[in-house]
């Protein structure tokens, strides 16, 4: 059985608000508050998985706009 990759749009979805220093990563439409999903991960509010990558093979497959080394090595990722 496979999972559904369609987004469903949620009609009470309120975004959480963000505070003073958090850190934003804005992608098209989106804007994604890494602080608070850091946080949620931290209190086991969200399943994560996590995947050892190869930095240097992913960048010569990925488009990345302006996310540089730099920074996935810095969030961890």
């Amino acid at each position: 059985m496979s999972k559904s990759r369609e987004l469903k749009m949620d009609k009470n979805y309120k975004p959480l608000p963000a505070n003073e220093g958090d850190e934003i990563y804005a992608n098209g439409i989106f804007n994604f508050n890494i602080s608070r999903i850091l946080e949620h991960i931290a209190a086991g509010k969200i399943n994560t998985e996590k995947e050892l990558i190869n930095i240097s093979e992913w960048f010569k497959t990925h488009i990345r706009g302006s996310l540089g080394k730099n920074r996935i090595y810095s969030l961890g990722i």
